[in-house]
C-alpha cells in the first residue's frame, strides 16, 4: 500500500509545473535569471544558420520574438536590386516585429557612417600641463627636422594616435583635416636680430616607420614657414597650420617641425614648453585636431 501511495505522490509532483532557476557550473544561480551559466574560459555557442533575408521565416519555422542566431552567409532575400532586406554574413541577428534585426557591430556602424560621409573627430591631442618642458620633440632626424610629440590624448576613440611616437594611423580611407597649433617659449637673446626661419608641417603619408635620420624638406606633405621675431624674455613663438590630406587606411603621418631645438639655454636658439612664465597654458596652446571627412 505504501508503495502505491509513494508512486501516486511522485506522479503528482512530476505533473505539477515547477519554477526554478537553472545554474550551470554554479550552485547559486542569480535570482533574476532563469539560466545562469558560469565559466572562466568558455562561452555560449549561439546556433549558426544561413538566413536568406530579413523576412526569412522558412530557414527557422515560426521564429519566436527575441530568437537569437548567428548568420553564416550573405542573403539578399531573392531581391538583388533591393539591399534593404539583405542579411550579412558573420553577424548576430534577433527576430522581432516579423523580421530579423542585426545586432550592430562597431565595424558595421563605421561602414554605415562612411557611406553617409559624415565628418567626425577622429583624434584630439594636446600637451600635458607639466613634465614636458624639453620632451615635446624627437631627436634631430636630419636638417634639424623633428617629430612634434603631443603627449596627451584628449579624445581618441579609434586609438589612432600614438603619444610616444607622435604618429597618427588612419583608421579609414579618405580625406582628413589636420589643424595644428603650437605655442613655445623661445630662449633667444633680446639683441639678436638674426633671421630665424621655423617650419611646421605634416609628413607625407607612410607605412611602417619614419626614417630616423637623413630627412630633408622632401618629407613634408605640406608645411608653413615662419620668421621667428620673438626676442627676449617677454615673447612667445606661435605657429599653426591647417591642411587636408588623403590617407589610405593603415597609412601614417606625423606633425613635423624644423629649426626648433628643445632646450632652456639662455641666449640660444632653443625652445621649450614653459609658456606659463608668460601667463600662457601649454595644454591649451599646443593642440592637434584630426577630422575625418569621408571618401568624397
Amino acid at each position: 500500500m505504501k508503495k502505491y501511495y509513494f508512486l501516486f505522490l511522485l506522479t503528482i509532483l512530476i505533473s505539477y509545473p515547477l519554477k526554478a532557476q537553472v545554474g550551470i557550473n554554479t550552485k547559486d544561480p542569480d535570482k533574476s535569471a532563469i539560466l545562469d551559466v558560469v565559466d572562466n574560459d568558455k562561452g555560449i555557442l549561439i546556433p549558426r544558420v544561413s538566413l536568406r533575408g530579413v523576412t526569412d521565416t522558412s530557414t527557422i519555422s515560426n521564429p519566436a520574438s527575441s530568437l537569437l542566431v548567428f548568420n553564416l552567409t550573405n542573403g539578399n532575400n531573392n531581391t538583388p536590386t533591393d539591399v534593404t532586406d539583405d542579411v550579412k554574413a558573420d553577424n548576430l541577428y534577433y527576430f522581432y516585429n516579423n523580421r530579423w534585426n542585426e545586432i550592430i557591430s562597431q565595424k558595421n556602424l563605421d561602414d554605415e557612417l562612411d557611406k553617409m560621409n559624415l565628418n567626425k573627430v577622429v583624434a584630439l591631442v594636446n600637451m600635458k600641463p607639466s613634465g614636458n618642458d624639453n620632451s615635446f620633440a624627437s631627436s634631430d632626424l636630419g636638417n634639424n627636422i623633428r617629430k612634434f610629440l603631443f603627449d596627451n590624448e584628449v579624445s581618441d576613440g579609434q586609438d589612432a594616435y600614438n603619444p610616444t611616437t607622435g604618429e597618427f594611423t588612419a583608421p579609414y580611407t579618405g580625406f582628413y583635416v589636420f589643424h595644428i597649433n603650437l605655442l613655445l617659449k623661445p630662449w633667444r637673446s633680446s639683441n639678436d636680430n638674426t633671421t630665424r626661419i621655423l617650419k611646421l608641417g605634416l609628413a607625407k603619408p607612410f607605412m611602417n616607420t619614419l626614417p630616423s635620420s637623413g630627412l630633408s624638406d622632401e618629407i613634408f606633405y605640406t608645411s608653413k614657414s615662419y620668421i621667428d621675431s620673438a626676442l627676449g624674455s617677454n615673447f612667445i613663438t606661435s605657429l599653426n597650420i591647417k591642411c587636408i590630406v588623403y590617407m589610405t587606411k593603415g597609412n601614417k603621418t606625423v606633425a613635423l617641425i624644423k629649426n626648433i631645438t628643445p632646450g632652456s639655454t639662455q641666449n640660444s636658439y632653443q625652445y621649450n614648453m614653459n609658456v606659463e612664465v608668460n601667463s600662457y597654458y601649454r595644454d591649451l596652446g599646443n593642440t592637434m585636431s584630426i577630422i575625418y571627412l569621408g571618401v568624397r
